[in-house]
């Protein structure tokens, strides 16, 4: 697979954990192939809305490729 830039080619996945005391169950990972960058952001379900409200939050901290 090719790689071009940052944040042009990631990996996402969601992983089951133990019930944390805040009521999250799952961790969500982002990892950027390129520069090997992960993120790593508790989530208490699987579900869309869920992910993409996080997604979005690290894009707009971290950015995206134009």
């Amino acid at each position: 697979m090719p790689i071009g830039n940052v944040w042009e080619s990631v990996a996402v996945d969601v992983l089951e954990v133990p019930v944390n005391k805040y009521g999250n169950r799952y961790i969500l990972v982002v990892q950027d192939y390129l520069s090997k960058w992960i993120e790593a952001v508790p989530i208490p379900d699987q579900k869309a809305t869920t992910i993409v409200k996080q997604l979005i939050s690290i894009f707009c901290r971290l950015g995206v490729v134009a």
